[in-house]
């Protein structure tokens, strides 16, 4: 028996294929399954019926068929009845505590005012997605002219120097085959399942530092965000659809391969924890480090170039200086070049949902 619900068997993924938290699964259905058989529960669900005199009463119905008066009671239950009303007086369910009851019902005035405050993160995150995409700024422009600055510039020259050393960059893959049997269970939880990794670097749980996952969680949905965009941009084919010898272990993704995903939400994962976690975390240092293993992960699995995880890399710190101005704060150069994430230092935040969870992410390490 199982409930699977927009994608509830996904792991960890946004869109996840198959997975335990992926927001729009592929695989989640709107049904309920049990034993097998798909179960249609009928509760009592109110029909408008118009009564003598224009007035509209609502009628419980349990099922299709339309029923304007209520069944009559079964013979016999008169006693029963005369019985339970006279409990029901004794326990004070009574006419003259019914027309008390309404009376206060009826003086009550709701609060005025409040803001809802049960967002779940699912919708939060769309939220958030809206923000960073209202600013300006994240677009690929291929039009863009060479002193523009615009991203796409530098995404476009690791795309020209991928297609102009593509044979080498098969040939690498193909070297690297015989890793797949040490990588293939790491890099199998891994199609949905990045946070976890950096989970056991830095030292949290969901339920421990429940702001800090949502975060790298909101890096997901940043990274996958732009990462679409830019594979829509370049269209650069699956290495495997050139060079079928390398026969990947896992199933293909269905859009482009330039920019690797798990390159850009890796890395960006990264530094948003650098910037959260305590300036002397010994796990600084090996974030950006696990964020190359995942990505070189991919090219053993033979789904990605090299330079799709080197532009990966690239987008991921373009996203992040753009999620950064989204969120009012600044993106620091790098400690170490390539190697240890620059720690983002906090302005004047804006009133965005990625501002107030890097405001409570770094308070969870205080």
């Amino acid at each position: 028996m199982f409930t699977a619900f927009n994608g509830a068997n996904g792991a960890n993924g946004a869109n996840g294929a198959n997975g335990a938290n992926g927001a729009n699964g592929a695989d989640g259905l709107a049904l309920v399954m049990v034993g097998g058989a798909v179960a249609r529960p009928m509760g009592y669900s109110p029909w408008p019926n118009e009564e003598e005199g224009g007035r509209l009463i609502w009628r419980g119905q349990s099922g299709p068929r339309v029923q304007k008066k209520p069944p009559a009671l079964p013979t016999g239950n008169g006693a029963k009845l005369a019985a339970d009303s006279a409990t029901l007086k004794r326990r004070d369910f009574s006419e003259a505590y019914a027309d008390h009851l309404a009376a206060v019902i009826a003086a009550f005035s709701p609060p005025t005012g409040r803001s809802f405050d049960s967002w779940t993160f699912e919708n939060e995150a769309v939220v958030a997605l809206g923000e960073f995409a209202g600013v300006s700024g994240w677009q690929l422009d291929k039009a863009a002219a060479p002193d523009s600055g615009n991203s796409y510039l530098d995404l476009a020259r690791i795309h020209a120097a991928g297609l102009a050393n593509v044979t080498a960059e098969l040939t690498t893959l193909v070297e690297l085959m015989v890793f797949r049997d040490g990588v293939l269970g790491e890099a199998l939880a891994q199609r949905n399942g990045i946070i976890p990794y950096f989970q056991g670097l830095a030292g949290f749980t969901p339920a421990g530092r429940p702001k800090t996952t949502r975060l790298c969680t909101l890096g997901l949905v940043f990274g996958e965000f732009v990462v679409m965009h830019a594979k829509a941009v370049f269209q650069r084919p699956r290495p495997s659809e050139l060079w079928p010898e390398l026969l990947p272990p896992i199933e293909v993704p269905g859009h482009a391969a330039f920019p690797s995903g798990h390159a850009t939400e890796a890395h960006l994962i990264a530094r948003l924890l650098a910037t959260v976690l305590p300036e002397k975390h010994p796990a600084i240092p090996l974030l950006v480090p696990m964020a190359h293993r995942i990505a070189i992960n991919r090219e053993v699995m033979g789904v990605h170039y090299r330079t799709d995880s080197e532009a990966g890399e690239k987008l991921a710190e373009l996203a992040f200086g753009h999620a950064m101005r989204v969120a009012g704060w600044t993106a620091a150069d790098d400690t170490v070049p390539g190697l240890i994430p620059g720690r983002a230092k906090r302005g004047a935040s804006t009133a965005t949902v990625v501002a107030k969870l890097l405001d409570e992410a770094r308070k969870e390490w205080e």
